[in-house]
């Protein structure tokens, strides 16, 4: 008989344990997730990453995409904007690489960069922090 409650026990002890690590959300795990909520559009010709609000918006975990163009020639403006389920995060836009120049932040959640000379590809990488914080990087190519 002690040995049949032992193995119950054990058995709810064992359960416990796997609830218990399946039952961390995807913010105690990873403060920074990239989106997976964006899809590559052609809008005349050129490339798009358009993130899917609806989607960000129901996600369970802390989430976040930037939409913009996809390619860019140098001597143009692009706009790129930042989208996440944080509450009134707080926006930081970084040229990660290339030869790229922050030129404005219209709002907090969209900023405009030129395309200086010599570019050849880059990335920019947007930011929102609120005590939660996420970030995302697109790549821009040459067209």
């Amino acid at each position: 008989m002690l040995k049949i409650h032992l193995k119950f026990y054990f058995t709810q002890l064992i359960c416990l344990f796997i609830l218990c690590l399946l039952g961390c959300s995807e913010d105690e795990n990873n403060e920074t997730s990239p989106s997976t909520t964006s899809s590559e559009i052609q809008v005349n010709g050129v490339s798009f990453n358009q993130c899917d609000q609806e989607e960000i918006d129901n996600h369970p975990g802390t989430i976040c995409c930037i939409s913009g163009p996809l390619e860019a020639s140098p001597n143009e403006t692009i706009s790129l904007e930042y989208s996440s389920n944080l509450q009134n995060p707080s926006i930081t836009w970084e040229v990660v690489s290339g030869e790229l120049s922050l030129v404005n932040i219209l709002n907090s959640n969209t900023a405009t960069f030129d395309v200086l000379e010599g570019f050849s590809g880059g990335s920019v990488k947007g930011y929102g922090d609120t005590g939660k914080d996420c970030s995302v990087v697109i790549e821009i190519s040459l067209k």
